[in-house]
């Protein structure tokens, strides 16, 4: 049998807290600001990219957010200034 785990956090959690966002390109942005409406979530990122997503608790951004040790292999946006 498989095992199940229960994720903690949503994502509309993990972003507010840690301050980025990963995109599917693998690039780290840095948010400036986040707020949750419903379902979504409304992300303005420094560099001023407008991101609309759904929050979730088993998510692409969930996995990457936690798995700290991964963000290495990461890219950073240029136009965030980290």
């Amino acid at each position: 049998m498989a095992r199940e785990f229960k994720m903690k956090f949503s994502a509309y959690q993990l972003i507010r807290e840690s301050g980025m966002y990963i995109s599917r390109n693998k690039i780290m942005h840095k948010v400036n600001y986040v707020q949750k409406n419903n379902n979504t979530i409304i992300i303005i990122t420094n560099c001023g990219r407008k991101i609309v997503i759904r929050d979730s608790k088993k998510g692409r951004i969930i996995r990457w957010l936690e798995k700290k040790h991964l963000k290495k292999y990461l890219q950073k946006c240029k136009k965030c200034k980290f």
